[in-house]
Formats: structure tokens, C-alpha cells, sequence
């Protein structure tokens, strides 16, 4: 058996040449492949559960003993099915999958490759932490993927910051669907069925940890609320397995809440959002994402009765017991109709209004100041936030303006932002004008291209040492390479 299990570099998969290996998680490994029939980049996830197979001298995957035989093709089979139940999807938020196909002893499921980075490391390459409007509008799109899975009938189980993908266009997508499972596995874990358990520390809910645990929409929320709880206190939360032993030997959750534990800037409500996906019972958290929704988007105006109705009536009581002390109201009659004074109006003729001056002539109004292309960009410079210069870098290019996002690429570098870098090189790639339709206006530039790739790549982004190592690909036979 090889030592090795990660396929090296061109090894061939029908049409498909591995470049390289994205992941490894419980139950496979994801590779970054090329189609030589459509010139394009794919994802793709060979089948390979930790603990049961091992890779041959060749390619070939099989069982680690004769007892795995029967439960790795129980699960391979499984696996083939995750993919058919996949491909039915076609949502911005959940990875698409095209095909799978069964080769070397295994199977194998060809995704959508996407571009961008795991939230973990999006948390990492900020400088602060990302405030609740931020975090709002990127979880927006994870929620809508995970809602409609579990209108679908699916759960994900595996939710973590590892396996949600943050977009340059800021979106989210819902990743590595190795321990997807349809609403039979509830019934095999009933009839006493061993499953293969997928368990992420901090995570995964107490649920997760048995095969006697029913799993149910309210699993994947839980994750997705470890996923919050990271963002707001810095810290992944305690795992379940932790969280319910210090319930049964102290009486005391280990895991502080999020409305304490978090950093300012957030609103309470939102906080005591997050803490209901992390209870430990499932009946005790949000039973569906459009409750938990409705939760984490909760306005302040919705606590109007609290504060304001309270301090008004205090306020109007204060008044008019002060004008019955005024004109010597005794009486309990008295008292209240001495708040109708004031309310009394004046039934006096109103006096004549003296005649309207003439109007005077309206200014002839300056000519407008000329703006830049995206009118937040002089404001941002000042402030000279690298994360927000990014964004609206980001921006900028979505909307067609390289120039104004060349502007805002380059300050965020120079304040230290790595993933500006890439986005640099992004810009410079002169490729980018023939898939993209941006008209560059002359940025296109394969040496800087390759620079900027290789400085974000020596700073440790391996999505920019990918793009550098395809850019010189592309054009190695090239006579006219512009690297």
C-alpha cells in the first residue's frame, strides 16, 4: 500500500488531470481537477473514509481488512447516492454538482470549483471583528442554502467554519457534503445500524456524538450557531460531548454565552439568537431556519412597549400630577381633569398673520463636485481600513470599474491585506478579459499579474499560489506569454 494517500499531481481521472489537493475530511478527499474536453476547472471528491480504506501502489482505493469490506461499500454506495440527491440542486449557496462516476475501487463526485476562501480563514485575515451587519448579510445566503436542503428533506451535519466558503463577491456556499444524509438514516440508526459519525469539536451537537441521537433540521442550525459564536467572541464554542459532561457532574454549561461572552457592537437580541441554536437539547433551539431567521434579524424597534411606552406614561403621569399640585386639585376628579388641561384647546380666534415677504431669489446652485467612480472611495482612503477598502474594491470590480477598484486593491495591500494582493493579481490577469467581459483599460499586465500572485503566496494564500502556478500553465507553450 502506498504511504501516501492523496493522488499526486496529472494523475489522469477519465477527462480529468488532478492539479492538486484542496482537502481532507472524514469521509474523502477533494481535488482540484482540469477538464481537457471544456478547458475548465472542477472539484473533485474522491470517496475514502478515514480509518476503513488505503490507496494501492496504483490509484486503486479497497477496504483496509476483510470485516471493512461490507460497510466501505455500504458507505460507497451511500456516497453515490449523496450525489444523486446533489445534483438536484442548483442553488447559489449550495455546491453544485455536476456528475460521479466509480473508478480505482471507489467513486467519485465532480463539483463546481469555487473560488474563494473558508470562513475560518476569512475570520483569520481580518484585522477586527466583522460587526453584525457584516455578518447578517453573509450568513443571509448561508440560511437560504440550509433551508432550502431541509425543504428537500436533506441535513448537511457537518456544518463548521471550515466548511462554508467565502466568496470575493462576498456570498457564502455550504461545502463538503461528505455525511449528507437523506431521512432513511434516522430509521437504520433506530433498527440499530452503524453508521460512520462525523464530529467536529465545538461544532457538532450532542446529537451527532451517538447513533441514537435523531438528527433534524435543529443539527445543522446548532452548527451554524458555533459558526456565529466564533465570529462574535473570537472562539469556537465548547464541544457538546464537553458541554453536557460538565452539565451532569456540576449542573454548570461550560460554554459562556454568546450575550456575555461577545465582543460589543452586537445587539442582545442578535446575541440570544446565536445562544438558542447552541442549546443542548434539540427541542430547544430553533426547530427551522426561518424561525432562527426571524430571530437573528430581529429590529430594536421590536422592545417599543419597553422603552418608550413605559417612560411616556411615567412622563405624562409626572406632568399632570404636577399641574393638579398647581391649581389645588384635591380630589381624585379634580386630579384627572386636570390632564385634560393639557390637552385643552384654545378656542380664541387665531390672529391674523402678518402678509408673507416677498421671496427671496434662490441661489443659482454650484456646479456638482466631481465624484469618484464609486463615491465612497475618498471617504474610505481617509480612513484607511483595509478590510473596508477591500470590500469596496470588490465592489467596484463587480460593478465594472477596474480602475476605482485598482485604487482600493492597492491601499488595502499597502495596509496589509493579503487577500488584496490576490485581488490584484486577479485584476492584472490577463486572462480575466476573456472570461470575465471587464474591460480593463489597459490594467491587463502578466507580470504584475504573477507578482502580486506570488507576494499573497508567500504570505501563506494557497488560492493565489493555485492562480500563479495556472497562469504560468496556461501560457507556458505560448510564444506570446506575457509573463
Amino acid at each position: 500500500m502506498s504511504e501516501s494517500i492523496e493522488l499526486p499531481p496529472g494523475t489522469r481521472l477519465r477527462e480529468y488531470r488532478i492539479l492538486q489537493t484542496l482537502g481532507r475530511g472524514g469521509f474523502g478527499i477533494t481535488y482540484l481537477a482540469y477538464d481537457q474536453n471544456l478547458d475548465k476547472r472542477f472539484a473533485i471528491k474522491e470517496f475514502m473514509p478515514q480509518g476503513l480504506a488505503a490507496r494501492m501502489q496504483s490509484v486503486g482505493v479497497t477496504a483496509l481488512s476483510r470485516s471493512d469490506s461490507n460497510l466501505f461499500d455500504k458507505f460507497r454506495k451511500r456516497f453515490i447516492k449523496e450525489a444523486q440527491f446533489l445534483a438536484r440542486f442548483d442553488h447559489p449557496s449550495i455546491v453544485r454538482v455536476y456528475a460521479y462516476f466509480e473508478e480505482n475501487g471507489t467513486a467519485y463526485m465532480v463539483m463546481r470549483f469555487e473560488e474563494g476562501i473558508t470562513f475560518e480563514s476569512y475570520l483569520d485575515n481580518l484585522q477586527n471583528r466583522p460587526d453584525e451587519a457584516e455578518l447578517l448579510r453573509l450568513f443571509g445566503t448561508a440560511l437560504d442554502g440550509l433551508a432550502e436542503m431541509h425543504r428537500m428533506g436533506l441535513l448537511h451535519r457537518d456544518i463548521s467554519a471550515r466548511n462554508i466558503l467565502v466568496r470575493p463577491n462576498g456570498t457564502m456556499v455550504l461545502i463538503d457534503f461528505g455525511s449528507v444524509r437523506d431521512d432513511l438514516a434516522n430509521q437504520e440508526a433506530a433498527e440499530g445500524a452503524s453508521s460512520a459519525q462525523t464530529c467536529t469539536d465545538g461544532y457538532s451537537p450532542p446529537e451527532v456524538y451517538t447513533t441514537q441521537g435523531v438528527r433534524a433540521p435543529a443539527t445543522d442550525i446548532y452548527g451554524l450557531g458555533a459558526v456565529l459564536y466564533l465570529a462574535v467572541t473570537g472562539r469556537a464554542p465548547v464541544s457538546a460531548h464537553d458541554r453536557l459532561h460538565g452539565v451532569q457532574e456540576d449542573g454548570a454549561d461550560p460554554l459562556p454565552p454568546a450575550v456575555k461572552a461577545a465582543r460589543r457592537g452586537y445587539r442582545k437580541s442578535f446575541l440570544r439568537a446565536i445562544d438558542w441554536a447552541l442549546n443542548l437539547r434539540t427541542k430547544d433551539r430553533p426547530q427551522n431556519v426561518d424561525q432562527w431567521r426571524a430571530a437573528l434579524f430581529e429590529k430594536k424597534t421590536a422592545r417599543f412597549g419597553t422603552w418608550i411606552v413605559i417612560p411616556t406614561v411615567v412622563l405624562i403621569l409626572s406632568l399632570t400630577a404636577y399641574v393638579a399640585k398647581q391649581n389645588n386639585t384635591d380630589s381624585i376628579q379634580d386630579w384627572w381633569g386636570s390632564i385634560l388641561l393639557l390637552f385643552k384647546h384654545d378656542t380664541s380666534p387665531p390672529e391674523p398673520k402678518p402678509p408673507s415677504p416677498p421671496p427671496e431669489p434662490k441661489p443659482q446652485p454650484e456646479p456638482p463636485e466631481k465624484l469618484s467612480p464609486c463615491k465612497e472611495i475618498d471617504t474610505l482612503l481617509k480612513e484607511g481600513n483595509p478590510d473596508k477598502l477591500l470590500g469596496m474594491g470588490i465592489t467596484c470590480y463587480g460593478a465594472k470599474t477596474p480602475q476605482t477598484a485598482l485604487i482600493l486593491f492597492r491601499a488595502a495591500a499597502k495596509r496589509g491585506n493579503v487577500l488584496a494582493l490576490r485581488w490584484l493579481g486577479k485584476l492584472y490577469d490577463p486572462r480575466e478579459d476573456e472570461s470575465s467581459g471587464i474591460d480593463q483599460i489597459g490594467i491587463s499586465n502578466g507580470y504584475a499579474s504573477y507578482s502580486c500572485y506570488t507576494a499573497a503566496a508567500l504570505k501563506g494564500d494557497k488560492q493565489a499560489d493555485l492562480a500563479r502556478r495556472d497562469l504560468t500553465q496556461k501560457y507556458e507553450n505560448n510564444k506570446e506569454c506575457p509573463i
